[in-house]
């Protein structure tokens, strides 16, 4: 197997380049944090635009999910039906337990249970390419993660989150992001997949639109530091609890993974793929809602620091995939 870099690109399978985003990210939020404590009043200007900044985000993220081909061989459906069990089943159990008996406060209790309830569409595939996974066992699953967490996150929210945390949503708010940042773009990033199948001049505005995904992600670290980034500063006990929790996540993920492969009958490359499936969180699309929490600037200040807690782990779970999930010459650890 080949050394995995950050330099991992495959255009034709939509991939993205990670070497230019793991420095920019961190440039991005030192210069808003910065911008927030120098000009203060011209940083609050800049709030606006978030939220049409996510929904491009999102658009752009919702054209790399392929929703034809939905047919999967033997392999493929034993592969999205062990998805199934560990992302509707194990993961929110698992995150009860890290979640519920630590973190106290109402806005930190919910924005955890968002994040991490919520399964990547985004970065999933670039990792587990670059982790010896399959991209195209990731590519068929992006669309099942999406509508599952469309159905199953928020029964799972409503009963993890308790009285308070139900209190604490304003659904009138919830249902207008919903539908504005979430569900238009979704229905719009479709629209342009059916018609670059049947248009000439539209194919290459959605071969594009996901190359727009890292610069859009960055410009959205930007803005919510420069919106939130002094706040920041005054939650830091409650933001390394934060760390601390989506960081135990991120290590338990690769041992769920691979206490679920072997005895579900998964390839070494469909647990590697599955592995990255639970490893990568969604915070893209819990964004926009924590913004409607009590305290909107704790909320997004545990989006970030989630981001960055799983983007350096991910990193090193694609060098620790191969060993803990490695290739058998015989057995059922060489289907594909």
């Amino acid at each position: 197997m080949r050394r995995w870099t950050p330099t991992t690109i495959d255009d034709d399978q939509g991939l993205v380049p990670l070497r230019a985003p793991l420095v920019a990210a961190p440039a991005a939020l030192a210069a808003g944090i910065a911008l927030a404590w120098l000009l203060p009043a011209g940083a609050g200007r800049l709030e606006p635009l978030l939220l049409p900044v996510l929904a491009l985000l999102l658009f752009t993220v919702f054209t790399r999910i392929t929703w034809r081909d939905l047919r999967p061989a033997a392999d493929g459906r034993r592969f999205l039906g062990v998805l199934g069990i560990i992302h509707g089943a194990a993961i929110p159990l698992l995150v009860a337990a890290l979640v519920l008996p630590l973190a106290t406060d109402v806005t930190a209790r919910v924005t955890l249970l968002l994040v991490l309830l919520a399964p990547s569409t985004w970065w999933f595939a670039t990792f587990a390419h670059g982790g010896g996974g399959s991209v195209q066992q990731a590519t068929l699953a992006l669309p099942v993660l999406l509508a599952g967490q469309l159905l199953l996150v928020p029964p799972w929210l409503v009963v993890l989150a308790g009285g308070a945390g139900r209190a604490a949503v304003a659904t009138d708010e919830v249902l207008v992001i919903l539908a504005a940042i979430i569900l238009a773009p979704l229905a719009l990033a479709m629209l342009l997949g059916t018609l670059a199948r049947t248009v000439r001049g539209v194919a290459p505005v959605h071969r594009y639109a996901p190359r727009c995904t890292a610069p859009l992600a960055i410009a959205a670290v930007f803005l919510l530091a420069a919106g939130h980034g002094r706040a920041w500063l005054d939650q830091l006990p409650q933001l390394a609890m934060a760390a601390g929790i989506c960081a135990t996540y991120a290590v338990a993920a690769p041992l769920l993974s691979v206490a679920a492969a072997r005895p579900l009958g998964l390839s070494a490359v469909a647990g590697r793929t599955l592995l990255f499936s639970i490893a990568a969180r969604n915070g893209v699309v819990a964004l926009p809602f924590a913004l409607t929490l009590p305290e909107p600037a704790l909320a997004t200040g545990i989006l970030v620091v989630q981001a960055f807690v799983e983007l350096g782990l991910l990193c090193l779970h694609a060098r620790l995939a191969p060993v803990l999930l490695p290739d058998h010459p015989s057995g059922p650890w060489n289907r594909e």
